[in-house]
């Protein structure tokens, strides 16, 4: 997606060779270009995270190819209860705090917002409170 974005910015010209070499390639970039489309029409992202797994650097170029199209994105860290089963108690809080850092990370570039969403809704702000 990433390649897409920069050829689209490029103009025209760098598009369409791009698409024609993929194309030859056979390389399917439907959904890139929709995904693409879709972040460009949006207010917001919303970044939904499983907290079974941990943070991997496929996360971090998810985060910052969508901030590239749209800045204000709204991360979620979801399945902590889950977590909490399968691993227990002070595993969901490593996992929490692995998330945590890295969101912090990757929104202080962006104007973005963290929040966690337990067992009861929580107010969002700016810096709400993880767990």
């Amino acid at each position: 997606m990433s390649q897409y974005l920069r050829a689209e910015r490029r103009g025209p010209e760098r598009l369409a060779e791009f698409l024609q070499d993929c194309q030859e390639d056979k390389i399917d970039l439907t959904y890139d270009r929709l995904a693409c489309e879709a972040l460009k029409q949006s207010d917001v992202v919303l970044y939904v995270a499983d907290a079974n797994n941990p943070v991997v650097d496929a996360h971090t170029q998810d985060v910052r190819v969508i901030q590239k199209i749209q800045p204000r994105i709204v991360a979620i860290l979801n399945k902590t209860k889950t977590l909490t089963e399968t691993k227990g108690e002070e595993a969901k809080y490593r996992r929490i705090e692995q998330w945590k850092k890295n969101f912090v990370k990757w929104m202080s570039t962006r104007s973005s917002v963290l929040m966690h969403i337990g067992t009861n809704l929580q107010k969002s702000s700016r810096y709400p409170r993880l767990i």
